[in-house]
């Protein structure tokens, strides 16, 4: 236990510590007496999962999300050979914990990094039919949000539509403001895009959603949900609450661009 928490403890707070700026690197390095070296931090992160210890699955947890979601958040290249090792990970966990949702969120994240989008929502699909997704709704919208995403990537707008608009409807019934109005701004653009049948009156039903967080008592609203209020008074203002593609197209290129993950 303790040669496993220390392998974990000091993997990622080597991980940590090297992704700030080189000059809080080297404060950081001075002031903790530890030399900040990412390259060694993730190699700690490995030795935990390959020893087996009690902190092994978290440590196997660290490497992947660090080399599949938090280098393509930074820019960084990611290798075939990383992405191997997280394929060689990924098989270890689905054998030791075959229901693991969060092992099953990265192995989605795996497949669209390299751009394997089917793959990816084959994945997610078997995810949200979990059980445990009936008592942990927050991840079940963040599942759907997820596939949201890849179907944008795959320029299928109905399909992202749809889930973004499942995303919100799950904050709506749990009771959870935050990030409604950003998944039904989202799900609204998607439908104007889209344009089939049906689409321009489910686009209104989300702009109609929004004008109801709109009216709630809540400062707080993160980045997201502030960027869907300031479009849905576009959408009110400028073009006299009627739908426009090349609007829609241009909203979601700047949220795919900003603040999409």
């Amino acid at each position: 236990v303790v040669r496993s928490s220390a392998l974990l403890g000091l993997g990622a707070f080597a991980l940590i510590l090297s992704l700030l700026p080189d000059g809080l690197v080297r404060a950081a390095s001075w002031t903790t007496g530890f030399e900040v070296d990412r390259a060694a931090g993730l190699e700690m992160l490995r030795a935990c999962q390959k020893e087996g210890g009690v902190y092994a699955p978290i440590a196997a947890l660290g490497w992947i999300s660090f080399t599949v979601d938090t280098k393509a958040f930074l820019g960084e290249e990611q290798t075939e050979a990383e992405l191997t090792e997280c394929e060689a990970l990924l098989k270890w966990a689905n054998a030791s914990f075959p229901d693991s949702l969060f092992f099953g969120i990265l192995e989605a994240d795996l497949h669209a990094s390299r751009r394997q989008l089917p793959e990816a929502l084959s994945v997610l699909d078997r995810a949200m039919v979990m059980p445990c997704l009936d008592e942990l709704r927050a991840l079940k919208a963040v599942l759907s949000y997820k596939k949201a995403i890849y179907h944008l990537a795959a320029l299928d707008w109905i399909e992202a539509a749809k889930a973004f608009e499942l995303s919100q409807s799950i904050y709506k019934a749990s009771g959870r403001r935050s990030l409604g109005p950003s998944m039904a701004i989202y799900a609204a653009h998607c439908f104007c895009i889209d344009g089939g049948d049906g689409c321009e009156e489910a686009a209104k039903r989300m702009m109609d959603e929004i004008v109801v967080y709109k009216a709630m008592d809540k400062s707080n609203w993160p980045r997201p949900d502030r960027m869907a209020f300031l479009a849905h008074a576009e959408y009110e203002n400028d073009h006299g609450c009627n739908t426009n593609v090349n609007w829609s197209l241009l909203h979601i290129a700047t949220a795919m661009a900003i603040t999409m993950r």
